[in-house]
């Protein structure tokens, strides 16, 4: 069977802080972020007619990032140990807040998305192979699983 690749974007608007870093980013503040994902699978051949000569039908890897878009889009992502944060995230429970377990760094949601990506792909015989997180259209980070 031949192995191949596919790839599947979404973009997403979402707020953040990074509390400790020195620069402007400690300051709340957004992006326009682009999500690419990469998973791996055999072509199928025969099996199931619909998706003969396809890895997986890219409506399914719309469907996974969609599952993101809908966690992250048009919220603010905070840490819970974000001391500015915990305060929004206690007396403003109606402003879309989501708060993580990690900095909200570009670093972090390409591990985190890998992970959510990864539950579902292996449901469908897939192996996500990387996840790329635009913070800008210049800066990204990279997640390739380990």
């Amino acid at each position: 069977m031949t192995v191949a690749q596919v790839w599947k974007e979404i973009e997403f608007d979402a707020g953040h802080r990074v509390p400790n870093h020195h620069s402007q980013c400690r300051h709340l503040h957004g992006h326009r972020y682009k999500v690419r994902l990469c998973v791996e699978g055999h072509i199928q051949e025969g099996d199931d007619p619909s998706s003969e000569g396809m890895v997986l039908d890219f409506g399914e890897l719309k469907h996974i990032l969609n599952a993101v878009k809908e966690e992250y889009d048009h919220k603010m992502v905070l840490w819970v140990e974000d001391s500015i944060g915990y305060t929004l995230m206690q007396e403003h429970t109606d402003v879309g807040v989501v708060p993580v377990s990690w900095i909200p760094t570009a670093e972090n949601f390409a591990v985190d998305i890998y992970k959510e990506a990864s539950f579902h792909a292996t449901l469908s015989g897939m192996k996500v192979v990387e996840v790329q997180v635009y913070e800008t259209p210049t800066s990204v980070a990279v997640y390739k699983g380990g």
